[in-house]
């Protein structure tokens, strides 16, 4: 898969952890390639400071998903509204 994804490229069927940098902040991003090529499909979660839900799901939503039956990139924002401290 040759998706660049604002400087993250991933592999195809794998899924990889980094992080966007936007005005000199750190957004967290996962990226998880199908198998072939296709569409990108984003979510985000918590925009909001009190949205943990959206981002608990995540980690359960990556473990079953079957990266070889994917086509496209599917694109993860787990914390959109990142506390700057």
């Amino acid at each position: 898969m040759g998706v660049d994804f604002m400087g993250v490229k991933p592999a195809a069927g794998r899924i990889i952890h980094d992080s966007l940098k936007l005005d000199g902040v750190h957004i967290p991003i996962v990226l998880a390639a199908g198998a072939a090529d296709g569409r990108a499909l984003v979510v985000h979660c918590a925009q909001h400071q009190t949205e943990y839900s959206g981002s608990a799901m995540i980690g359960q939503l990556l473990a079953g998903l079957d990266l070889a039956a994917v086509r496209g990139l599917l694109v993860v924002l787990p914390l959109v509204n990142v506390p700057l401290i």
